[in-house]
């Protein structure tokens, strides 16, 4: 379904990513897991032309169901964004928009790629936020983005971007913000869009324990190069790069004590790619 071919991209001509490739399949999830500022979020931005004036694609190619992102213009991107590939982002609350309820938002999604009443489009966000398990969908409707608490905005959100039933959903941290009960739910209500729906989704986090729960596939992102790719067994329990390593012994262990990990600084240049498994490769072989 997804096709990001050795992609390069630059925020004021400085490298963010560099020779990234990665391929999300009909029904998959894949999580890209790495520390803050190693490029997941502007790989995913970069799907669906959101770079901003800075941000540019300076190589590489991001096929879509045979069609290449980076050369459609914006009229044609417009079509795609929120029918065919929908993007949920990291703090949900500043994707809404604040003076205007979560109803008429719904309708202004649905009306931008249908002819649909308004009478059928708050139906069929109602009917989705019931699946997200709100008890109270009609008063959600008629909410504003600040007046629901960070759990309910990212359920809302999760559900303004399946609202046009889209082939792949793009999540930036779907759990960042959010305490350990509320990432729980959230983690829930989207393994249930994929069985529900069928819908593939790329997600980004630094939340090892997200990607190990819902992952199929997973890619480790440093300094903005994809050094590690496989099956989530591959990764989790056979991990292979140095920097994957590092990540995963960081992660908290309830009732071991916590050895401070000096930080992981590792000079990638000219390395490439070694493969592991058919399904597990790494970048290695550097200076």
């Amino acid at each position: 379904m997804l096709n990001i071919d050795h992609l390069n991209i630059s925020y004021n001509h400085t490298p963010a990513v560099q020779d990234l490739s990665l391929a999300v399949g009909a029904g998959q999830i894949v999580g890209i897991a790495g520390e803050s500022g190693s490029g997941k979020s502007t790989m995913l931005r970069s799907i669906t032309g959101l770079l901003g004036k800075e941000g540019k694609i300076t190589s590489g190619d991001i096929w879509f169901e045979n069609r290449q992102l980076q050369l459609l213009g914006e009229k044609e991107m417009e079509k795609i964004r929120g029918k065919d590939i929908s993007m949920i982002f990291q703090q949900p609350e500043s994707s809404f928009d604040p003076v205007t309820t979560i109803g008429k938002q719904f309708c202004e999604a649905l009306g931008v790629h249908e002819k649909i009443s308004k009478k059928e489009a708050l139906g069929r966000g109602m009917e989705l936020l019931k699946k997200l398990h709100f008890p109270d969908p009609e008063r959600i409707m008629d909410s504003y983005a600040f007046e629901l608490s960070g759990g309910m905005c990212q359920r809302a959100a999760i559900a303004l971007g399946m609202v046009c039933n889209p082939k792949l959903l793009l999540a930036d941290e779907p759990t960042s913000a959010l305490d350990v009960t509320v990432q729980s739910q959230t983690a829930d209500a989207l393994m249930e869009l994929r069985e529900n729906f069928g819908t593939a989704i790329l997600m980004v986090t630094h939340n090892i324990g997200v990607i190990a729960y819902m992952a199929d596939y997973v890619g480790i992102m440093y300094n903005g190069k994809l050094v590690e790719w496989g099956k989530k067994e591959e990764i989790l329990l056979e991990a292979e790069h140095p920097y994957t390593k590092a990540l995963i012994r960081a992660v908290p262990r309830f009732g071991m004590s916590y050895e401070k990990q000096p930080p992981y600084i590792a000079d990638t240049e000219n390395e490439k790619r070694i493969s592991v498994s058919e399904t597990h490769w790494i970048l290695g072989g550097g200076k």
